[in-house]
């Protein structure tokens, strides 16, 4: 089953010592339902997952293919 892309993009975490990181939340647009979580960290920009290549810095592969693609638990 495919479903939609939900996304919240530039999120800013602040860690206990200041720094403040961006990230980036995708899932299946199926309100209600649970799906397993993938999580991909880089020391590249965080836009580099969101491309239509798979380039070695997108560790993660191409996010709009396997969100969509998701399998609920």
């Amino acid at each position: 089953m495919r479903y939609g892309l939900t996304a919240d993009l530039g999120l800013r975490l602040s860690l206990r010592d200041g720094v403040r990181i961006a990230y980036d939340v995708s899932r299946p647009d199926a309100p209600g339902q649970r799906f397993p979580a993938l999580i991909a960290r880089s020391p590249y920009g965080r836009q580099l997952q969101r491309t239509d290549a798979p380039i070695p810095q997108n560790e993660a592969g191409i996010t709009e293919f396997w969100v969509p693609a998701g399998t609920p638990m």
